[in-house]
């Protein structure tokens, strides 16, 4: 990783170097600053990826403190969740800015047209303008999220309305703009986007919420406040995550009246949050009220909760009256040679281990346990048949291939007896 990120940062400091003698030279600072994390994220990914994208445990050089806490199940379907949610925002901004851009399909056109005369130009715009669009998914998130985004100094765009006068230069994707003036119906549709995230959220924490308690092994059923605190979780970290896409989507495009220009990102942050929180936490709750009141009117049976999953299942225990008990134990058995005192039964110190003979349980209540389980695992547990015995009678071991060698075929050893009355003379009466 080391390697490839050096490699990288090598070409970069070419680059800044061959172009800081040109008219529109790069600033080492900035470059610095942002250049390195840059790099190092897309190296991290790729070896990552190329790991297969392995989930934990986390490096040992990371706090046990931090290790921890992402090793709990609701900090895990928090941070899950919140990608999920910074995943809609993203591509509910990146439909606006398309569907704006179909909208005003005749002056992008005209501005593509306008700036350059030659198919090299217009090229050089067009590769310009997908490498901006990263930034307009993030602007038209922070428009339907409602702070929406400064276009100069003075100059907002929100779906309300569009305030002040923006200095604007001709650009294809700055023709996706909204005109100015007092909003319509037709710019309020942009809360959707929120609204998508705040559900695409709360989905994700209260579905992951069952499944972590029925899938889980040894994991307790989360209950509401676990859901309600990893659906807050989420909404935090979401508001945060838009807060830093709102900061490096943004930034001045000149001096003057175009020194501030894109996202707030603490209003953006603020906003995403509070949309988030409102939304995915009763979505959450609602969802995995929903499922288990799946689960319970199908009388948790084998065939699980709501959607198909399965959920707890009862193991059926044979009654005591129809069980044979156990044989006891002597009052007092001596102890063999060579056998340590505490593993003596007739020592009062003594715990003997809870087994219990195979005859203990009837064969259809083991069948029955054995059903309920693998129907309960999903498909996971291999079909055994059963082995061929008399119904009620215990199960004397597994079922032998025709043909193989047994106990019962070995020949019978020779009588000794026999042989010495054979050999012996008969006695004279």
């Amino acid at each position: 990783m080391g390697a490839v990120t050096v490699g990288y940062l090598l070409v970069a400091a070419g680059a800044v170097g061959y172009a800081a003698g040109g008219p529109l030279p790069a600033a080492p600072l900035g470059a610095a600053l942002h250049l390195p994390p840059l790099v190092a994220l897309a190296a991290a990914a790729g070896v990552w990826t190329a790991h297969g994208r392995p989930s934990g445990p986390l490096p040992a050089w990371v706090p046990e403190r931090i290790r921890v806490e992402l090793a709990r199940s609701r900090t895990a379907v928090a941070v899950r969740a919140a990608g999920v949610g910074l995943g809609a925002l993203a591509g509910g901004g990146a439909v606006l800015v398309a569907v704006s851009l179909v909208w005003h399909a005749g002056a992008a056109r005209e501005s593509l047209l306008g700036l350059s005369g030659v198919w090299s130009g217009r090229m050089a715009l067009l590769l310009l303008a997908l490498a901006l669009v990263p930034n307009a998914a993030v602007w038209g998130a922070a428009y339907g999220l409602g702070p929406g985004f400064l276009l100069g100094t003075g100059a907002t765009a929100t779906p309300l309305a569009v305030t002040g006068a923006a200095g604007l230069p001709p650009f294809p994707l700055l023709a996706a703009l909204p005109a100015d003036g007092r909003g319509t119906w037709v710019n309020w549709t942009a809360a959707v986007v929120p609204v998508a995230a705040g559900a695409a959220v709360g989905w994700y924490c209260g579905w992951r919420a069952r499944d972590t308690g029925v899938r889980g092994t040894g994991v307790r059923d989360t209950g509401v406040r676990d859901t309600a605190v990893a659906a807050l979780l989420a909404a935090v970290l979401v508001g945060a995550g838009a807060a830093v896409l709102a900061a490096a989507s943004g930034g001045p495009l000149g001096t003057g009246r175009l020194g501030a220009f894109g996202p707030v990102w603490w209003r953006v942050g603020g906003a995403a949050m509070a949309w988030t929180a409102g939304l995915g936490v009763p979505v959450a709750l609602a969802l995995r009220a929903w499922r288990r009141r799946g689960e319970d009117g199908a009388g948790g049976g084998a065939g699980g909760g709501a959607g198909g999953e399965p959920g707890a299942v009862p193991v059926p225990v044979p009654s005591p009256d129809a069980a044979t008990p156990a044989p006891a134990a002597p009052a007092s058995v001596a102890p063999a040679p060579g056998r340590a005192p505490e593993d003596d039964p007739g020592d009062p110190a003594f715990e003997p281990y809870d087994f219990l003979p195979a005859s203990w349980e009837e064969p259809s209540a083991r069948e029955a346990r054995w059903t309920a389980l693998k129907e309960a695992s999903g498909g996971l547990m291999a079909t055994f048949p059963p082995p061929p015995h008399a119904a009620g009678a215990p199960w004397a071991g597994p079922a032998v291939p025709e043909g193989t060698a047994t106990d019962d075929d070995a020949p019978a050893p020779p009588d000794e007896d026999a042989d010495d009355k054979g050999a012996r003379p008969p006695q004279e009466s």
